[in-house]
């Protein structure tokens, strides 16, 4: 992962003037802190519960719908447009 993020922000530096840049990254750290504190809507996320990950996918296995999406993500075709 931190291999990942090295080579993202390579690709960004080359692509950006430098201020642009350092905006950017000023404004993704403000996003990300103002949204994972308290001054975030809530102090719950959902996404982040490992309680709601268990229980959804205890449901999609009792419907039935956990084997079909494995399926669905199986049995892909690529077609060409154009």
């Amino acid at each position: 992962m931190e291999e990942e993020y090295c080579n993202n922000f390579e690709v960004l530096k080359k692509r950006l003037d430098s201020k642009h840049l350092e905006k950017r990254l000023h404004i993704q750290k403000e996003h990300a802190s103002d949204v994972y504190s308290r001054a975030g809507l809530s102090m719950f996320h959902p996404e982040n519960s490992d309680l709601l990950v268990n229980v959804m996918g205890f449901l999609l296995k009792i419907t039935g719908l956990a084997e079909r999406a494995v399926r669905n993500s199986l049995d892909f075709q690529v077609e060409k447009h154009g």
